[in-house]
């Protein structure tokens, strides 16, 4: 296992990502390719069931990806410890149930 630093130096590489859910042969994402450099705000915006949650997971690790790598500072993120990994992060994912209300009563709660 390779030791995390608490900063994030270089950021994210995405090369030739896909992935397919267990049991389907439909890819969910197919052959992604980016950088996300460290500092950089990015959003991911799309159509519901576009992937964007799944990507997310993705670079947490909740999933691995079906084909191709995940880097954070040049390091294959499969070589840091997955609990410690996933530590260094934070995330809420949208619960889309609230958008039955209005603008106003999602951001109220």
């Amino acid at each position: 296992m390779v030791t995390l630093t608490l900063k994030i130096k270089e950021g994210f590489r995405i090369e030739n990502v896909s992935f397919s859910y267990p049991g389907s042969e439909d890819e969910i994402l197919s052959n992604l390719n980016f950088k996300i450099n460290a500092g950089e705000k990015i959003a991911f915006v799309g159509r519901n069931g576009a992937g964007k949650t799944t990507l997310i997971k993705l670079l947490l690790r909740f999933y691995d990806p079906t084909k191709g790598n995940i880097y954070l500072d040049g390091i294959n993120i499969t070589k840091f410890d997955k609990l410690e990994y996933q530590k260094m992060f934070g995330v809420i994912f949208q619960d889309f149930f609230r958008y039955e209300f209005t603008v106003k009563e999602n951001v109220m709660t």
